[in-house]
């Protein structure tokens, strides 16, 4: 078996022997740096193959390797979903997700892990850096500083890009109009669909949002109609209406003014639900004084009394009533 083979900066070192008697490399290097320079990966991914031809020279058969220099502290969500967990694993727990357009700081890397901060709501998560565009300073200073729309269809409008469209749960952040092509480190992104400004303009509207959502999975750290939990349901409800929510349930319940009374509850108010501890656990959004949309297993609507949820299906209180907010 040959030594380790040096390209630069990458060093392949050999694993096996393939089929056909060439070696084949798997390794993948990674120098990085953070520090007040900003970010500095290097990293080497996929596989390498090599034949050996002689004494001195190597036959390249199939490289499918790719290397980036990167000097970043900001990237953006460029898929419909990423996974956000809360240690840098795979097997991690899903705490949240990013959606398309959510611009985050880097505060960290890990290996291929970036512990991030969600710009939007400032949480903070790990996520592959394979899944994300980085940008530089400057560009996220400028996306920033653009407008916001949001859209409101479940996966019906689409990024295109190349010859790909991604299409796109409802709820993302979009920094462009229909007109304008989003650039990201020279890579144009076009938007097709509805998009709506980051604008509150009616309840009416808002419950017919979070009413599109009904049956939707309950699925812990989800944000999509494909499964969502409490939280993320109101909060991506709400984003759509122009409404900046936090992401936890216990974090919600600090935002807006503070209803005394059931009684006084008005419809898109905030209801949220505590154990048995006295920790909040659950939000969801009042249709009227007497019903709730949220999600528990799926986004229902059930009776809610000063008791708290009265779930239907199981004939019991699941949800004790702690406190609520209105926000609108």
């Amino acid at each position: 078996m040959q030594p380790g083979l040096s390209f630069g900066e990458l060093v392949l070192e050999p694993a096996f022997l393939g089929e056909d008697g060439n070696q084949e490399y798997h390794r993948c290097k990674k120098q990085r740096d953070f520090g007040k320079n900003g970010l500095f990966v290097v990293y080497f991914i996929h596989n390498a193959s090599f034949m050996h031809s002689g004494t001195a020279n190597l036959e390249i058969i199939s490289l499918n390797l790719q290397y980036k220099q990167l000097k970043m502290e900001f990237g953006i969500c460029t898929l419909a979903v990423i996974p956000v967990r809360t240690e840098p694993s795979d097997r991690s727990e899903m705490s949240t997700q990013l959606l398309f357009g959510d611009l985050f700081e880097i505060q960290e890397i890990s290996g291929p892990w970036l512990l991030i901060k969600n710009y939007f709501d400032g949480y903070e998560g790990w996520i592959d850096f394979k899944q994300i565009s980085f940008l530089e300073k400057e560009m996220y200073n400028s996306l920033i500083d653009k407008p916001l729309y949001v859209n409101r269809h479940h996966f019906q409008d689409y990024i295109a890009h190349g010859t790909s469209k991604i299409h796109l749960p409802a709820g993302c952040s979009i920094i462009m109009n229909e007109e304008e092509r989003l650039k990201i480190n020279e890579d144009p992104y076009i938007f097709h669909g509805s998009l709506f400004s980051f604008v509150y303009n009616n309840v009416r509207e808002l419950i017919a949002t979070a009413e599109g959502y009904l049956s939707s999975p309950y699925l812990w750290g989800g944000k999509t109609f494909m499964g969502l939990d409490c939280s993320g349901f109101t909060q991506v409800v709400y984003k759509q209406h122009g409404i900046k929510l936090l992401r936890d349930a216990v974090q919600q319940a600090s935002q807006g003014g503070l209803i005394n009374l059931l009684s006084e509850g008005e419809t898109g108010d905030l209801a949220f639900f505590d154990h048995d501890d006295g920790i909040i656990a659950h939000v969801g959004i009042l249709l009227d004084q007497s019903h709730i949309i949220h999600c528990s297993g799926k986004v229902r609507i059930d009776p809610v009394d000063h008791y708290g949820i009265y779930n239907t299906d199981l004939k019991k209180y699941t949800h004790a009533l702690r406190l609520i907010r209105r926000v609108l």
